[in-house]
């Protein structure tokens, strides 16, 4: 058994198209009490904002989720009313967007996004995996979320669409493919329930 390094959180990096994913996102307002960093999976909110802006809290396991934070709005500039509060801006770690602050959600149904998974098996190809919606580093800032591989569920709210055909960091200082069994590796998924697909998501092969 192989340990990759390990570095959580969803990073869209193409459509089922083929096509390049080149940074489109649409701005909510984060509600909840669990803050959201760049690579957390969101859920639609029902709550809604004055300005007529989505709002969006972090995703469950099982939830079906809308997308994938990319950027966040600092808290000093209100995007809507265009204006910055007074006081300095920190831009050390971490940056993480609490109940009310806005958040950049790529949010297309047909998104791959790169990720992790605990364990790898290439016959998991296809089959469907929940989300491990861990809270993010609080010393990095870095998002901690990841797939893992449950019940194999019509509703769970990824599919496993393979790995990244690149080598990946090996313990030894050499470098390789992934393999099954092989740990904390990253994999491409795709949406299998999403909030804008109106659908319930399809049973693996």
């Amino acid at each position: 058994m192989t340990a990759f390094m390990s570095k959580p959180g969803f990073k869209p990096v193409k459509h089922l198209t083929g096509a390049p994913y080149n940074g489109q996102a649409n701005m909510y307002q984060v509600v909840g009490a669990t803050s959201l960093v760049p690579g957390d999976v969101v859920t639609l909110d029902g709550t809604g904002h004055a300005s007529g802006i989505p709002t969006c809290t972090i995703s469950t396991a099982a939830a079906i989720p809308c997308g994938v934070v990319v950027g966040i709005v600092n808290t000093k500039r209100d995007p809507i009313l265009g204006t910055m509060t007074t006081g300095s801006i920190s831009l050390d770690t971490p940056q993480a967007a609490a109940a009310g602050s806005y958040v950049m959600v790529a949010d297309s149904p047909d998104l791959i996004c790169e990720t992790e998974i605990a364990t790898y098996v290439q016959a998991d190809v296809n089959t469907n995996l929940e989300l491990v919606p861990t809270s993010y580093n609080t010393t990095t800032g870095a998002s901690n979320m990841k797939v893992i591989t449950n019940t194999d569920a019509a509703t769970d709210p990824f599919k496993l669409m393979g790995v990244p055909q690149r080598d990946q960091y090996v313990s030894g200082a050499t470098y390789a493919r992934p393999v099954s069994s092989d740990t904390n590796v990253k994999v491409l998924v795709t949406f299998n329930t999403h909030a804008y697909k109106g659908t319930t998501g399809t049973a693996a092969v």
